[in-house]
């Protein structure tokens, strides 16, 4: 009996520690308070550290959408790629500030998302924005070359299968506004490719069509590097 007597003590005495030790913490501030105090652990451990890019220095830059996001470019090809491009991004979200050094080639594939989203940009809108971006890019690398890579005339009978049977809210691209915004780019002055064919999903760049639009950019790489030499 002696001992039943001294265990409940026991728990008992550890159950309002518990209950003490945890009022304490929560009156000086949750648990962060406690690891503050810990002097083995530095604070800087608790963050999560920043990735750092590497330089794109000399190499052929990919910004924009998924189109270019999807293919492992650097596979395809012995030239130096460095792919920046993000799936979903739009127009207004491309930012180059960040990147570090100079390209040789930039390649922009952007104005998609900005036309299936569910209040999409007028045609109108779109080249107003691609016109603001391809001068940003000028003004950071005035000797860079910039290629626009136009997205591929959808499936329809895929799409609608697969993509606009999942995804009510997305918009087909028209046909008619990839050639129209294409086109506005190559009143710019500047190199723009067409993707002739859609993949499995009815919409993005397939494996033909990239390797088509490498060869072509290689052949401007190329011809940049003999004129530098001269």
């Amino acid at each position: 009996m002696r001992i039943n007597r001294i265990l409940i003590t026991s728990v008992t005495l550890n159950i309002m520690g518990l209950v003490l030790i945890t009022a304490f913490i929560l009156h000086k501030g949750s648990l962060a308070w406690v690891i503050s105090k810990l002097p083995f652990i530095e604070q800087k451990h608790l963050q999560i550290p920043k990735i750092t890019l590497p330089s794109v220095d000399g190499r052929i830059l990919l910004i924009g959408d998924s189109h270019l996001a999807i293919h492992p470019w650097s596979e395809y090809s012995t030239l130096p790629f460095s792919n920046r491009a993000v799936s979903g991004l739009r127009i207004k979200d491309i930012n180059i500030d960040t990147i570090k050094g100079y390209p040789a080639l930039v390649i922009v594939s952007a104005s998609t998302n900005d036309i299936q989203v569910k209040k999409p940009l007028s045609t109108e809108d779109i080249k107003a924005s691609l016109k603001a971006l391809f001068l940003s890019i000028k003004n950071r690398w005035p000797d860079s070359i910039i290629v626009y890579v136009s997205a591929p005339h959808p499936n329809v009978q895929i799409y609608e299968k697969y993509i606009k049977a999942k995804y009510p809210e997305i918009n087909m691209p028209i046909p008619e506004q990839i050639e129209a915004i294409r086109n506005f780019v190559s009143s710019l002055g500047i190199i723009a490719l067409q993707a002739k064919s859609a993949n499995i999903d009815g919409v993005h760049i397939d494996v033909a069509s990239a390797i088509a639009i490498k060869d072509e950019i290689e052949k401007i790489f190329a011809n940049r590097t003999l004129h530098r030499t001269r």
